[in-house]
């Protein structure tokens, strides 16, 4: 049996690790009561001002109508890192299906030492588990596999990425890949990724998958275990950072762009777009975040616009000339943000069409003047697309009017009407400049064949032939015989320049007559 002893003076080892972890043990609750008592601020590291915010360009957006609410830089082009590919996702939905199956290839795989899951080629998987690995993930291998299932290869895609932004108005961003590293083309604007985001929350399935925060995927005919990921955006989960509302949301870093994050919430009723770029260390997009979000609600209230703020607006219809009454355009459901107290403030202008024809759609422009809000930097203007009113009163007129006619007219949207006349006027130019043309040769030939036969026949058309001469034609001269006789003879040849000797004074021998 060992028995444990101590030197003079000294304690036992066992007592002495026993003393110390009974002293640890109390500093670890003094500590945790002394952190219960602090507000939670302290622990969070929450600002309360938002002239503290320290990313270098945020917003927040209203998705539907694209104002914004508190901004710093929006414009300004930044590295936009890992939220890419939320335009990756988007257009993955757009074009194809998650219940598609893609086989990995050698290409997609090249990522280098940055985020994946360690995909291998030939392997097969889901496009839903490639696209639940690029969102929770981050995964670069799985975002090229995207890619190439939508468009072949990573510059394809890119390509069909910026079609996409010019269709959106992001004349500040540019993409070349499909899953953000960094590359000296690649950039964007915290307003651009708004829009895009705003978008991407259209697309059919897209609101969905965003709001996933946790994904199992299978095992795979090359890896025979399942691999899963959550979310790694504090915000949207039970966390320090948790924010009221928020549901969806991508995270992005890299050492070109730091960190970036697009956060999606839904406050008092409205679908809302937080963008935080180029921010210092991990945990201090979040603090930004709660940060603008506080102010902006504590600032702002939603309004809901109607005809007795606006005041009224209409356009007359018309079928052909015939007046068939007024088209309202209300704004019903179309939504603000202002500064609490501050409605009176609002000012609108309507931009209306001066008439419509039958079927027209096209919606009315609505300005709207906003006053500022202390310290957000606010838009200050909006411009609202609004739809058109009750058309009762169009349509019954239409209807009897139709009736006059025998039912020959059809009420028909404008847009179609406008697409079949670019239609025909395209086939006009492209079918009517070449015909023209033709026809203006034949006339010219035509003209120049009836001059000739006034000046040699004395009549429209050349005379026919009689029998007799038709029957003393040698057989077999055709056109010959024809040219020959058209020609002079050598006598008249010769008169003709004797005479004109003649007239010049010089004497000439006399003809020679045969």
């Amino acid at each position: 049996m060992t028995v444990l002893t101590a030197r003079a003076g000294q304690k036992p080892r066992a007592a002495f690790y026993i003393s110390f972890f009974k002293k640890a043990c109390l500093a670890l609750l003094c500590g945790a009561l002394a952190l219960s008592s602090l507000p939670a601020s302290a622990v969070t590291g929450a600002i309360d001002s938002i002239a503290q915010v320290e990313s270098d360009a945020w917003l927040v957006m209203d998705a539907a109508t694209g104002q914004l609410l508190a901004s710093k830089n929006p414009d300004k082009q930044k590295y936009p890192a890992s939220i890419t590919k939320i335009l990756t996702l988007a257009l993955v939905l757009e074009h194809g299906s998650l219940d598609d199956s893609i086989t990995v290839s050698a290409d997609a795989v090249r990522v280098g030492a940055t985020s994946h899951i360690a995909l291998q080629p030939d392997e097969v998987i889901s496009v839903r588990d490639a696209a639940m690995a690029t969102l929770l993930a981050s995964a670069n291998d799985a975002a090229n596999c995207l890619a190439e299932y939508i468009s072949g290869s990573n510059e394809a895609f890119a390509a069909l990425m910026n079609e996409k932004l010019a269709q959106l108005g992001c004349t500040g961003t540019h993409f070349v890949n499909p899953s953000g590293l960094p590359d000296a083309n690649h950039y964007t604007t915290a307003r651009d990724m708004a829009k895009i985001t705003a978008w991407a929350l259209t697309v059919p399935g897209f609101r969905e998958l965003f709001g996933e925060t946790f994904y199992t995927m299978p095992a795979t005919n090359k890896q025979p275990e399942n691999r899963s990921w959550g979310t790694q955006n504090a915000m949207i989960v039970t966390s320090a950072f948790t924010a009221e509302g928020a549901w969806g949301g991508k995270l992005g870093w890299t050492e070109e762009a730091r960190h970036t994050m697009v956060t999606t919430l839904t406050r008092e009723g409205r679908d809302l777009i937080l963008v935080t770029m180029d921010s210092q260390h991990k945990y201090q997009k979040y603090r930004d975040g709660l940060c603008i979000l506080e102010n902006c609600f504590e600032k702002l209230q939603p309004l809901v616009l109607d005809t007795g703020l606006t005041g009224p607006a209409a356009v007359p219809m018309y079928s052909g000339e015939v007046l068939l009454g007024t088209v309202p355009y209300e704004p019903g459901g179309l939504c603000v943000w202002v500064p609490a107290g501050a409605q009176a403030q609002l000012r609108f202008d309507w931009q209306l069409p001066d008439r419509l024809a039958v079927g027209d759609t096209t919606p009315a422009a609505l300005k709207i003047s906003l006053p500022a809000a202390a310290g957000l930097q606010a838009q200050t203007e909006l411009t609202l697309a609004v739809p058109q009113g009750d058309l009762t009163e169009v349509q019954t007129a239409w209807r009897a009017l139709q009736a006059e006619t025998d039912g020959t007219l059809a009420w028909q949207q404008s847009e179609d009407n406008a697409s079949a006349a670019r239609r025909w006027r395209t086939a006009g130019w492209i079918f009517g400049i070449p015909a023209g043309l033709v026809a203006l040769a034949f006339c010219i030939r035509w003209t120049n064949r009836i001059r000739y036969n006034l000046r040699r026949y004395g009549s429209l058309f050349r005379p026919k032939r009689s029998a007799a001469r038709r029957a003393a034609k040698p057989a077999g001269s055709g056109i010959h015989m024809v040219i020959r006789d058209a020609r002079p003879s050598c006598d008249d040849a010769r008169r003709r320049q004797a005479l004109r000797d003649t007239s010049r004074g010089r004497q000439e021998p006399p003809f020679n007559r045969r």
